[in-house]
């Protein structure tokens, strides 16, 4: 069922966010954790949430990593996904309709750009909210859609080697931080999308694909550098999950070794992944 599909690229989406970082980050999707009293290195990989084949990539030393560690963490465990309740909690309240939220123009050019671009009927989700209609017409908006996303396909693997299977974060803190922006935030997000403004374009989803392939996290930042999401955006969708994700890495990593697969621009920035888990004390470096 395809809304079961929409569901899931809702919650692993690579949200655009601006961050700053002085220091060139080296091109690398895979970074080696050590230190800080660690027994043995784990491992932090950059994904993208999407199936084009050029994300698949994966080095020698990737895969190495993947096979000698003990256990798997993603941003959430697929093991405790209930998608239908995902869909639930993306719905509006009985009465409601997403038209309602959008003003006679805007609704045209949504069901426009939605039977051009995607050949759905945007009335066929008129019961959903503003951002699981984002989440729809992003995805949407990269091409080469040949096989599974990058996170399915790592837990797949780490699911048929026995690997203890871990999240870092639950669905319902995810769809938290979702309702903490305002329906004003979403629909921007949504038109720009449409309307193929600044970092939602399809132009720049291909470079942001361009950059992925080449572990160019640099390069992703200067492109979400042009998104402006709003701060409410930036807080809950991106530096409170920053956070929460390095702090549950840290006593997962210190029980065993682990692969630990976020998406791409979680990790540089001053307030990324890579840098709160040195500040925790471990040592982080690249993996060519």
């Amino acid at each position: 069922m395809k809304t079961r599909f929409y569901a899931l690229a809702i919650l692993f989406f690579p949200f655009l966010f601006p961050q700053h970082a002085d220091a060139q980050t080296p091109k690398s999707l895979l970074w080696e954790i050590s230190g800080n009293g660690l027994a043995v290195p784990s491992y932090l990989y950059g994904t993208m949430h999407v199936g084009d084949k050029r994300a698949h990539n994966f080095s020698d030393a990737t895969m190495a990593a993947l096979n000698r560690s003990k256990a798997f963490a993603g941003e959430l465990n697929m093991e405790d996904v209930d998608q239908m309740a995902i869909l639930r909690l993306m719905k509006l309240d009985s009465g409601e309709h997403l038209d309602s939220r959008f003003s006679p123009d805007e609704w045209t050019r949504i069901d426009t750009y939605c039977k051009e671009k995607m050949h759905i009927n945007v009335n066929d989700f008129r019961d959903y909210n503003v951002f699981f209609l984002y989440g729809l017409i992003v995805q949407s908006q990269f091409k080469n859609q040949k096989g599974q996303a990058v996170d399915i396909y790592f837990f797949g693997e780490a699911k048929k080697q026995g690997k203890k299977l871990l999240g870092l974060e639950r669905v319902e803190e995810q769809i938290d931080a979702i309702n903490r922006m305002t329906i004003e935030e979403q629909k921007k997000m949504v038109l720009d999308a449409v309307d193929g403004k600044a970092a939602n374009s399809e132009k720049e989803m291909k470079k942001m694909m361009k950059y992925y392939a080449k572990g160019d996290l640099d390069g992703l930042m200067k492109i979400s550098a042009d998104a402006d999401m709003g701060s409410n955006f930036e807080t809950a969708l991106i530096t409170e999950r920053n956070h929460r994700m390095a702090e549950r890495m840290a006593p997962i990593m210190q029980e065993q070794s682990t692969f630990v697969a976020v998406g791409a621009l979680h990790l540089p920035g001053e307030e990324g992944v890579i840098a709160l888990l040195r500040a925790q004390g471990y040592t982080v470096k690249p993996l060519m």
